[in-house]
């Protein structure tokens, strides 16, 4: 069977055409995609806080109920990562979550009763697993308390440290 009213010229056009969809559909799915990252990203992270906040506020009107003392208001963990390439927005949240989780029993306890030796040991050497890759954590500086602790660790990958030693 001909197609008689398809000539080389239509063809070619609506080869291009075709073509032409396919690669802007494939623009918009990419450029979609990397929006959606972003936004579950920031979403993440907003949960993140909320979850965080929430634990503080309970801890802190406990602890009002009972006494008024210079008690812990706020836990900041910074993580970095042995490896650059290994840096990854939605790990990194992760294990700050994780660590924050850890040390959760610190929300609104008087800073003169927290041992920093004990807030350190709770934390470091731990594995703590995210997305199936388990990361060894070092605590590199801190904790430092005051109305907040600040702790910051180094995550690195299991394969990592096998290597090393």
């Amino acid at each position: 069977m001909k197609f008689y009213f398809i000539t080389k010229n239509r063809a070619r056009l609506i080869v291009s055409f075709l073509i032409g969809m396919l690669l802007g559909a494939s623009i918009v799915t990419w450029w979609v995609g990397a929006r959606i990252d972003y936004l579950m990203l920031q979403n993440e992270k907003l949960q993140a806080t909320l979850d965080s906040k929430e634990t503080q506020i309970k801890n802190l009107e406990d602890n009002l109920a009972s006494k008024q003392r210079f008690v812990v208001k706020d836990i900041q963990v910074v993580v970095s990562f042995s490896d650059e390439k290994e840096e990854d927005s939605f790990v990194q949240l992760t294990l700050e979550r994780k660590v924050i989780e850890m040390l959760d029993d610190l929300w609104g306890k008087e800073v003169n009763t927290l041992d920093p030796t004990l807030i350190y040991n709770i934390v470091h050497n731990r594995t703590v697993e995210v997305e199936s890759i388990s990361y060894h954590l070092k605590v590199t500086r801190g904790p430092l308390i005051s109305d907040k602790v600040l702790i910051h660790i180094d995550a690195s990958t299991k394969s990592e440290d096998d290597d090393s030693n």
